[in-house]
């Protein structure tokens, strides 16, 4: 009977080696077509995945009513409901100012936020928003007034106001 169990326990060892053998000629044919799968999606597919925008750039506030005048802003799109958004329109005027490189994947590249609230006027729900770019060879300011009450957004300088009068006339 012992030599039935060894019998048995040698032809499971050979079946395992078979198998093995036959899954290593498997792969052995089909190596380069797997290998150029894996180099087409290293080259395609993972920049792509990793690529930074303007919003990994930008932080998030603590205040649940600074997140909503950040996001309000930079998701306003004219007010159409379609089309660009003033996020969407910055990226494009700065990798227009920054062609030929990936200037948000830059370790020297930061954009600052602040936010403060303007007190007095029509209403307390108005704020000031500016939005310094900066980059390796200069930086970018932004500026604008967001009443979040009218929902109205008004520009302080003349780059913030060509960034809103890119994206009210989008068609």
């Amino acid at each position: 009977m012992k030599k039935n169990k060894k019998n048995y326990n040698n032809d499971n060892k050979e079946d395992k080696s078979r198998k093995n053998s036959s899954f290593v000629a498997f792969l052995k044919k089909r190596a380069p077509i797997y290998l150029g799968i894996l180099a087409l999606f290293m080259v395609f597919v993972i920049p792509t995945l990793t690529a930074k925008g303007l919003n990994d750039l930008l932080p998030t506030f603590e205040q649940e009513e600074e997140q909503n005048v950040v996001n309000f802003l930079m998701n306003y799109d004219g007010g159409d409901g379609t089309g660009l958004t003033v996020l969407k329109a910055l990226e494009e005027k700065i990798n227009d100012a920054y062609s030929g490189s990936n200037i948000f994947n830059d370790k020297n590249t930061n954009a600052d936020l602040t936010i403060e609230k303007i007190v007095g006027g029509d209403s307390d729900q108005t704020y000031l928003v500016m939005l310094d770019f900066n980059a390796k060879n200069g930086e970018m300011n932004y500026s604008w007034n967001v009443n979040m009450l009218t929902g109205e957004i008004d520009s302080n300088n003349s780059e913030s106001r060509h960034v809103v009068e890119l994206v009210e006339f989008y068609d």
